[in-house]
């Protein structure tokens, strides 16, 4: 038993290792409080001490309420410990965004209503992520391991969409809509949005998708509430394809006759 669990430990580290973007387990908050005339933005500017897990080791939270007059919140350790809680109450509907583009701690302009496309998908004011990208940027394929973006996610209601877009430069991205589900019982669940699955905006010469993804120099993850909105999040990874349950079934199959025959020998 024990030599069939290192097979399959070996064979499951061989898929390539997770890159890890954000590990919600260090406090941060946002918060527009309920009464607050008009519709204001608040900001959190983050430092290294924010995410010292997380890309770049910093993030920035900004929320905005567009209607209403009650709370909107983004927080980090104050609804639910390690993990990202973003709520509306029930006279107010608001926007989060996530960004993080490297150790700056200038929030991103952000304004779901504006009639600059840029402001209302929240562009990074920098696109400061470095690593071994052919241009500078975050492999976030690991050198062609990777293939996927993952996140543990649940809502209430009727659910909400969240954007996530990831930059090689201002004009260069791939962008992503996960929608998801309302669930009354509030369990997390994996969500996968793989690399080919993006849309593409900027790219030339017959790249793709997974040309953006080995060269990432900002990342936003845009949380688009609903009236009474309840939203957790967590784990934020690229990694590799998950396999089916009957491919997985397969290779644990094909691992125990491997280690009945080396057993075999043994005797």
């Amino acid at each position: 038993m024990r030599l069939l669990t290192l097979l399959a430990l070996t064979a499951v580290a061989g898929l390539g290792a997770p890159i890890n973007i954000g590990v919600f387990n260090s406090a941060q908050a946002a918060t527009i409080t309920a009464g607050t005339p008009g519709n204001p933005v608040n900001r959190s500017n983050s430092t290294a001490n924010n995410a010292p897990m997380g890309l770049g080791s910093q993030r920035e939270f900004i929320v905005r309420r567009t209607t209403g007059s009650g709370t909107v919140q983004l927080d980090i350790d104050l609804t639910f410990v390690d993990a990202v809680s973003f709520t509306s109450s029930g006279s107010a509907v608001g926007q989060a965004l996530i960004t993080w583009d490297g150790p700056d701690t200038v929030v991103s302009t952000f304004n779901p209503q504006s009639t600059n496309a840029a402001h209302r998908r929240g562009q990074p004011n920098v696109f400061a992520l470095t690593g071994s990208g052919p241009t500078g940027g975050v492999d976030l394929t690991d050198d062609g391991s990777n293939e996927v973006i993952s996140i543990d996610a649940d809502a209430d209601n009727l659910g909400l969409p969240v954007y996530f877009i990831f930059y090689r430069s201002a004009g260069v991205y791939a962008e992503y809509t996960l929608n998801v589900p309302g669930d009354a019982a509030f369990n997390l669940e994996r969500h996968y949005m793989p690399f080919t699955s993006f849309t593409t905006v900027g790219l030339t010469g017959g790249q793709t998708a997974v040309d953006i993804f080995r060269d990432v120099k900002a990342i936003t993850m845009m949380i688009d509430g609903r009236n009474a909105s309840d939203a957790t999040f967590d784990n934020l990874l690229a990694t590799t394809a998950i396999p089916e349950p009957g491919s997985f079934a397969l290779l644990l199959g094909g691992l125990a006759g491997l280690a009945g025959a080396l057993l075999g020998r043994r005797r």
